[in-house]
């Protein structure tokens, strides 16, 4: 029986960049989510659905068209609005991009997430 070989510990297989996920908003259920994808537009296949047959995933991709930008960077920009306003303003101001506010957006969700886990063990801020 031959040897099965694996790649070493920290070789070609290993990333040193963790996922990054694009915090998002989905336009079904209202919620800020985690997309996996930069072209995901809800936050599940229930939803997903949900918004297919309500119209309003047309809705959007008609808008988004009009002005000439993918939908998922419309979703992009609720989620920023909800979470991070400042923000926002500075991408409308052309002084940054989505990409360079990932760890802002991240700490954001996360900070929030936090902020819900107190409120239901009735430990609210």
């Amino acid at each position: 029986m031959s040897r099965v070989e694996h790649p070493p510990i920290g070789g070609p297989s290993v990333t040193d960049e963790p996922n990054r996920y694009i915090i998002s908003y989905c336009p079904m259920c209202e919620t800020v989510y985690e997309a996996s994808r930069r072209d995901q537009l809800t936050c599940s296949p229930a939803c997903r659905v949900k918004a297919h047959r309500t119209g309003r995933l047309d809705e959007l991709k008609r808008v988004a068209k009009f002005l000439d930008i993918h939908p998922s960077l419309a979703l992009r920009a609720q989620a920023t609005e909800i979470l991070r306003p400042d923000l926002g303003r500075k991408i409308a101001a052309g002084e940054i991009d989505y990409d360079d506010i990932l760890s802002e957006m991240d700490a954001a969700y996360n900070a929030r997430a936090m902020q819900a886990a107190r409120m239901v063990m009735g430990d609210a801020e």
